[in-house]
């Protein structure tokens, strides 16, 4: 099963996505998808946004962790966030083998 955290709401804020889906081949795409997203987000932020975002990755376990962001770059930030998390759930209704997790508090 591949887990995706997601707490917005600590300092710093972070995304944790760990596992995989299984040996199949429609559980392989979708944990390539998965991952996909992950890696655009960090990416993104990092290259694309130049913000400094930290990363931990590894096979099976991708941790992103996001930096403050002033004014100017927060709502790029949040479209990314959002998009990255409305994916998730879109891929965590359909597939049994992804479970997402919001920290919301």
């Amino acid at each position: 099963m591949v887990r995706v955290e997601i707490n917005l709401k600590s300092n710093p804020a972070w995304i944790k996505v760990t596992g995989h889906c299984g040996n199949h081949l429609q559980e392989k795409i979708v944990c390539g998808s998965i991952s996909t997203l992950v890696q655009s987000l960090y990416f993104g932020l990092k290259k694309v946004l130049n913000l400094p975002v930290c990363g931990i990755i590894k096979s099976g376990k991708f941790i992103v962790i996001l930096p403050a962001v002033g004014e100017e770059k927060k709502r790029e930030v949040q479209f990314a966030l959002a998009v990255f998390s409305l994916s998730v759930k879109n891929i965590a209704k359909e597939y049994k083998c992804v479970k997402l997790v919001e920290v919301r508090g």
